[in-house]
């Protein structure tokens, strides 16, 4: 039996009213709708096309099929199909993701959406995260197993090569887009046949600690109050960063928090090749300033340079001429031997000769 048009409605206007809060001010440059076939961008598909602001601007539906389970592409072709019943047009991006990691796929997944907006000249990416993933992720986060900075909450919008990925849910829990296809009779969503994975495995686990107490609502929030103090310190950070030509310099004698995340936006400006493999030389160079030692880390395209003034040069690795000499190595082993990073140790900043002593510094 059909739902009542007005009972219809009251379950999609959550969701109505986020996409004209967040995608509605930016929908004139157009919008990829990216949909895999599950609950969450089902709804967003199906809200999408019953939405009174669809017709402010250009909307495609995409779905990528990285070939990695047999299903992958009938779901991709159904995708296609509803978003032609809905009379939205779609493509379906076949992408050889170069590794089975939950990360290498969503590296691939969004370099073949991103290149999909750029080809047909639309500004935004459009995904379904809502409050529950965010709830994940921050788990995730803290078990050192993916998701944001210290459990930060994904940005609303964040610019990926130019274009704007933009999570108009991210405030709606799960249950609020499930209302809003239970009310459309849309119920054939694809289920994820991987019950092994990190995400399902912490899904189960808040639903087991939780014994009915629904935990992601907080979780999300605090969250969220992390993604707004990583924004702050970013901001405070960025402001220490002096330009010269052909480097970037951070004061060493700042507070250690603020120090260590303006390296990690300056190696990110040098156009360092894997950021997130970063943090062991930034700790290294933390630990030289700590210390009163000058040296140099050489990073996947960057290089730390720690002076004996107590200041960090952060170069472009391909800048810096020549191979440093070894003087001995620095007291941090399990952080020395990360891979892709070397570490050269110079004098002591003060002029009085070293004393002989055992100590971590030694050879």
């Amino acid at each position: 039996m059909a739902r009542p048009a007005t009972e219809t409605r009251r379950a999609l206007q959550p969701l109505w009213s986020a996409l004209d809060t967040h995608l509605g001010p930016r929908l004139a440059t157009g919008a990829v709708l990216c949909v895999s076939g599950g609950s969450d961008s089902r709804a967003l598909l199906e809200c999408a096309a019953r939405w009174p602001g669809r017709f402010g601007g250009e909307l495609v539906v995409a779905s990528v099929d990285h070939g990695t389970r047999l299903e992958a592409a009938g779901e991709a072709r159904a995708v296609a199909a509803r978003a032609g019943a809905l009379a939205l047009p779609s493509h379906v991006v076949v992408v050889a993701p170069g590794g089975a990691s939950e990360h290498a796929l969503r590296e691939a997944r969004y370099r073949a959406l991103t290149s999909l907006a750029h080809r047909l000249g639309l500004g935004c990416l459009v995904v379904a995260h809502h409050a529950d993933d965010v709830a994940e992720g921050a788990v995730l986060s803290w078990l050192g197993a993916g998701g944001g900075p210290g459990g930060a909450a994904p940005p609303r919008v964040a610019d990926l090569d130019g274009v704007a990925v933009v999570r108009p849910f991210l405030h709606l829990p799960r249950a609020a887009l499930r209302a809003a296809l239970s009310a459309i009779g849309a119920l054939d969503w694809c289920t994820d046949p991987d019950a092994s994975s990190e995400r399902a495995r912490v899904r189960a686990l808040l639903a087991e600690v939780g014994r009915g107490r629904a935990l992601g609502p907080s979780l999300a929030s605090a969250a969220q109050r992390r993604r707004e103090d990583e924004e702050v310190l970013t901001a405070a950070a960025a402001a220490l960063i002096e330009e010269h030509s052909g480097y970037l310099e951070v004061p060493g004698r700042a507070p250690p928090a603020l120090v260590r995340r303006a390296l990690e936006v300056a190696v990110r400006r040098t156009g360092c090749k894997d950021p997130r493999r970063a943090g062991p030389g930034v700790a290294v160079a933390l630990h030289l300033l700590g210390r009163g030692r000058a040296g140099r880390v050489d990073l996947v395209g960057a290089r730390l340079e720690v002076t004996g003034e107590g200041r960090v040069l952060v170069h472009h690795d391909g800048a810096v001429a020549g191979a440093p000499v070894p003087t001995h190595a620095v007291g941090v082993s399990p952080l020395a031997v990360a891979p892709a990073m070397r570490t050269f140790v110079g004098s002591p900043r003060s002029d009085a000769p070293d004393e002989p002593r055992k100590s971590d510094e030694q050879p």
